[in-house]
């Protein structure tokens, strides 16, 4: 779902936006970035919400990781409206919100999954090397798929973008659900329990503010760590030319 969903949308979705819908370049492009703001936000969190998550009834009984392929499934269909026309702007923000939205609580805890199916790191290897294939299937198939429907209804009829939209939506919904239905979790390790039981009392907002400052201060503090700082660095670098240049070379040959 990952690569497939964000490869479309970086190939297509603004020359979509610009062309069809009637949005400027400044308009189309303030919303992928609010959006990208949005979701270093939401990942943050959704992290440690997920590492929680078996604290409460749903987690115990669906999983803390698990339980967010089960919700996020039908939530794919939002994928939908990402491809319509006729709307306005703020609709297209909202929409596009809410998908980065849910698609940060489906990727998160997918890709957490191997360290909770096994403790062995050889199955945990294969299991990302199997999760990194259908990644990169899902991205051809990405690439592959619009380029049929554009060439079949012509690159100036909007109901080629939509058709593709409605195609990769139900895709993903079938993807993520069959990836909740083939997966599981370990049971609950006594450590967990331990910590179930200590933190079974409500806390105080106070508590609550103190709690998400140490979040904060937790993730700063791996910024202290230089080889972890040299990778990010590497991420940042090699993720933003692949997005630009996956952005702007197709409306650079649809638009020369």
């Amino acid at each position: 779902m990952g690569g497939g969903a964000f490869t479309v949308i970086g190939a297509w979705l603004l020359f979509f936006y610009t062309t069809f819908v009637g949005l400027s370049p400044v308009e189309a492009a303030s919303i992928v970035a609010i959006a990208r703001i949005v979701d270093a936000v939401v990942s943050l969190f959704m992290g440690s919400f997920t590492d929680h998550f078996y604290k409460n009834p749903l987690g115990k009984r669906f999983g803390r990781r698990r339980f967010f392929l089960l919700a996020g499934a039908p939530l794919m269909l939002v994928y939908i409206l990402l491809w319509v026309t006729g709307m306005s702007f703020w609709f297209y923000l909202t929409v596009y919100l809410a998908f980065e939205v849910i698609a940060a609580m489906v990727l998160i805890p997918w890709e957490t999954l191997p360290s909770e199916m096994t403790k062995d790191f050889n199955s945990r290897t294969k299991l990302s090397t199997c999760r990194m294939f259908l990644s990169a299937s899902g991205t051809f198939l990405a690439t592959f798929i619009p380029g049929l429907l554009i060439s079949y209804f012509g690159e100036h009829d909007p109901h080629a973008y939509f058709i593709n939209g409605v195609v990769f939506a139900v895709l993903f919904m079938f993807c993520v659900f069959i990836s909740w239905k083939v997966t599981w979790e370990r049971e609950l390790t006594p450590e967990m329990l331990v910590e179930l039981e200590n933190t079974r009392q409500p806390t105080s907002f106070m508590a609550k503010v103190v709690a998400t400052g140490k979040l904060f201060k937790e993730y700063y503090s791996t910024l202290k760590v230089r080889a972890f700082r040299k990778h990010l660095a590497i991420y940042l670098f090699s993720f933003t030319a692949k997005d630009v240049y996956n952005t702007v070379s197709f409306s650079f040959v649809f638009t020369a």
